[in-house]
């Protein structure tokens, strides 16, 4: 009898961690770590983006948007670098980060060329990522992606 007293207490003991767990990972960061936490996914979501190797050459989009830049010379299966990068990087981004509803806004900024943008502009609060700049033989690009709070 002791035994099933026993068991019923280890139980109720591991019901409660499991119940303790649950609540601290469901819970949406405040404050600071808030902040904190956006913008290490916007700086994490980008630099992820740019490494990402596509199917146009197995060259990054990286690669693809310093082509874009230089007038866009690389042709890939669906249409030049710019239309191709440009595609990809709004399907991730609405893959990833629109299907966690959470709002952003990503910006090209391209020399001697209109910015190439993505997501709807933050109106409130942000967070944003680094400026990551992107060589080319035609200027220096730069991408930046804000969450929006």
């Amino acid at each position: 009898m002791e035994i099933m007293g026993l068991a019923i207490i280890i139980i109720l003991v591991a019901l409660a961690v499991l119940f303790a767990v649950s609540i601290m990972i469901s819970r949406e960061p405040s404050g600071i770590k808030k902040v904190f936490y956006h913008k290490k996914m916007a700086d994490n979501t980008v630099y992820t983006l740019l490494a990402t190797t596509t199917e146009c050459r197995f060259l990054s989009i990286e690669q693809l948007l310093a082509d874009c830049a230089e007038g866009g010379v690389i042709e890939c299966a669906e249409g030049d670098s710019c239309a191709y990068a440009g595609r990809l990087i709004d399907d991730l981004l609405k893959e990833t980060l629109g299907d966690w509803n959470i709002n952003y806004h990503m910006a090209v900024d391209m020399p001697n060329m209109p910015d190439i943008e993505f997501g709807e502009k933050c109106l409130g609060e942000r967070s944003s990522s680094e400026l990551y700049p992107i060589p080319s033989r035609a200027g220096q690009l730069t991408a930046r992606l804000e969450i929006c709070s």
